[in-house]
């Protein structure tokens, strides 16, 4: 996958003709953004079968860790197994619970770091958590 192709929802309209061709003589979509964000991707029926494929049945895809650092920083989308995932944005309850989660393990993991910090130094090591 190349460079992205990101036109705005004006330009798909003023242009249609020209990302029509586009879009049909390259393999590769071409993302159309409404009010700054990524609204559509346009592509051809053709590369849209390729994909298709790729994601068909959960089989593993032909897409590479360097196909998904190409992509644009505000396509939220997962690389597992080299399929494309799509990711939804949290919503709040998911922040919430979130929250609460780290609350509770908050001091459990202060207290782990401590003592991890006190077998480092030449006491003995067990198989707790030890930060990274």
């Amino acid at each position: 996958m190349s460079t992205p192709i990101i036109k705005t929802i004006d330009e798909l309209f003023d242009h249609y003709d020209e990302i029509f061709a586009y879009c049909h003589t390259h393999a590769e979509p071409v993302f159309i953004t409404r009010d700054g964000r990524i609204d559509l991707v346009v592509m051809s029926p053709e590369y849209y079968q390729l994909l298709a494929g790729k994601l068909a049945d959960g089989k593993p895809g032909g897409y590479t860790y360097e196909d998904y650092l190409s992509l644009p920083d505000d396509l939220r989308v997962e690389l597992i197994d080299g399929i494309l995932y799509d990711m939804p944005t949290p919503r709040i309850v998911h922040q919430a619970i979130h929250l609460a989660i780290y609350e509770q393990f908050t001091p459990w993991l202060r207290e782990c770091i401590c003592q991890s910090k006190i077998r480092s130094k030449g006491h003995r090591k067990s198989g707790h958590f030890r930060p990274i």
